[in-house]
């Protein structure tokens, strides 16, 4: 393929991904943006890497169109993503910071993102309902349509997200840690009772997929040891029940889903230094093998 295609193809991408976006966010119509954001997140990954990598420029339009449809697309950024994930307590922003300093003195470019934002779909669509019908989370698994679309509107958050917080990073090649992520998000879900496969599988297809996924796992005593403010977040939300029990659950729903996703479970019972130096010689070895 000579240049002048190459050049070709990736405007049309680029206008695909970021045209539609742009008419959503102009009229403002929460469909238009979120048809938008899942263009712009398929396929500008593709027209990056069709005019910064040679070994694309050999191949085919299809081919191109082939890569846009692949359900993991964080290979096409050449940045690496590794995810924590843990119950309140576990030492996930402890470790995430740990690990970009020691990628800092590698000369690998990193970088930590916490995940927990607040989110311009959900929480006004909560608002309103708790402002005009009383219905806090922990009641929307009782309400039929509630429940089949609110997975729907925490994808188009996370797919925000992802686009603001996650991928310029990962278009410059950095390692991005990030605090809280798809793992925890699914936890929450099935937590609340909302969890949804069909809409799961759109998130390993709209969003950036982790290269590696560390579950932090505490015992629930030594969590509330190391974390006392659970319970007051409990009663910021309204859930009527007790620490223990929350992280309980919480903890068995999180390695339940670490399982199935393959996630890496580390014991954080063990010294600081020692866990981090497990997370850092794998992550290490990982991100060099791709090079």
């Amino acid at each position: 393929m000579d240049r002048q295609k190459e050049i070709l193809i990736s405007v049309l991408l680029f206008a695909i991904g970021v045209v539609p976006l742009g008419i959503g966010a102009y009229i403002w119509s929460l469909p238009a943006i979120f048809i938008g954001i899942t263009l712009a997140v398929a396929v500008l990954p593709s027209a990056y890497r069709l005019l910064r990598f040679p070994s694309l420029r050999q191949v085919s339009a299809g081919d191109v169109a082939k890569n846009v449809r692949q359900p993991h697309l964080l290979p096409l950024a050449g940045g690496m993503l590794v995810a924590f994930s843990g119950i309140d307590g576990s030492g996930k922003t402890t470790q995430a910071d740990r690990l970009v300093e020691s990628l800092k003195e590698q000369g690998v470019p990193a970088v930590r993102v916490w995940a927990r934002w607040r989110p311009i779909v959900s929480y006004p669509f909560m608002g309103f309902l708790y402002m005009t019908r009383g219905w806090r989370r922990k009641d929307y698994a009782k309400i039929s349509i509630i429940k089949r679309i609110w997975a729907y509107l925490v994808l188009i958050d996370q797919c925000v997200f992802a686009l603001w917080n996650i991928w310029p990073h990962l278009l410059r090649g950095r390692v991005v840690c990030i605090d809280r992520y798809l793992v925890d998000q699914v936890v929450e879900l099935k937590f609340d009772g909302l969890y949804n496969p069909n809409c799961a599988r759109l998130f390993s297809i709209l969003l950036p997929m982790p290269d590696e996924t560390f579950v932090l796992d505490v015992p629930v005593t030594e969590a509330i040891e190391r974390k006392d403010d659970t319970g007051e977040m409990l009663d910021r939300l309204g859930i009527d029940i007790d620490v223990k029990s929350y992280l309980n659950r919480r903890r068995s729903i999180l390695l339940e889903t670490a399982t199935e996703l393959e996630a890496t479970v580390i014991d954080t019972t063990h010294p600081i230094s020692e866990t981090h130096a497990k997370i850092r010689e794998k992550t290490l070895r990982r991100y060099f093998s791709s090079k």
